[in-house]
């Protein structure tokens, strides 16, 4: 049974395991959904959102939602094709797309190399993200690849890997990965009216207690949801093991 706790006066969700964690995590977004005439989500893709997606599949739900990515692979010769293994439209595809009636979906494209912010001017234009999901990487990246360093100020742009993150997907994947990538900026994911941000696993606890614990800093990315007014934080105890 999930417990509500408090760290560093945080409230946070501690579930049993990933399943319960991906559950309720999956009812809030769901709630948010029903009852609204439209409903803009940022998301992620990676394993922790497996789970989510798993559950939201076959929902008829979709029909008024509007789907927004927070990044894709490129390489110097653009993004990835849709039909690429490694793309992230590949895997929304598998994962959820292919099992949902959804009213649009968006991911940064080929004028997001060029032209930074321009996915930002987007989203305003379709009237801003109501809900974000979002994981975080185990340097304390977000929001797509906002690496440590990354300005909390950042908008939709092209980034080069580290190469932490290139191993570590490497590994998940079983597949090299390209070594840019386009993703929305920290900026970005802050503005979302309402972010649901997820953790797993005992490989994230050092980083999840940093993130609670430490200065809120552009060394931790993920510390600035500190700052965010309606952010729940759903964790698994895994994650919850060092807090």
């Amino acid at each position: 049974m999930a417990e509500k706790k408090f760290f560093n006066d945080i409230e946070i969700t501690v579930a049993d395991d990933y399943p319960e964690m991906c559950r309720i995590a999956s009812e809030i977004i769901l709630k948010s959904i029903e009852g609204s005439k439209e409903t803009n989500l940022l998301v992620p893709t990676g394993t922790t959102p497996k789970g989510i997606y798993k559950i939201l599949s076959g929902k008829d739900v979709f029909e008024n939602v509007r789907f927004f990515n927070f990044d894709e692979y490129c390489t110097e010769g653009g993004l990835l094709p849709e039909d690429d293994p490694r793309s992230y439209k590949y895997y929304m595809k598998k994962h959820i797309f292919d099992n949902i009636d959804c009213l649009e979906s968006y991911f940064p494209s080929e004028k997001n190399i060029s032209e930074e912010g321009a996915y930002d001017r987007l989203i305003a234009e379709k009237g801003g993200i109501d809900i974000c999901l979002v994981a975080c990487g185990e340097d304390g990246h977000i929001f797509g690849f906002n690496f440590p360093g990354s300005s909390f100020d950042s908008v939709t742009r092209k980034v080069k890997m580290d190469e932490d993150t290139l191993r570590v997907n490497k590994k998940l994947t079983g597949m090299d990965v390209p070594e840019y990538a386009v993703t929305t900026g920290i900026s970005t994911g802050m503005k979302s009216r309402k972010i649901v941000f997820i953790v797993s696993g005992k490989r994230k606890a050092e980083i999840l207690k940093k993130i609670v614990y430490s200065d809120i800093s552009e060394e931790i990315p993920a510390s600035v949801l500190r700052k965010h007014k309606n952010c729940v934080w759903i964790v698994d105890k895994g994650a919850a093991s060092e807090l």
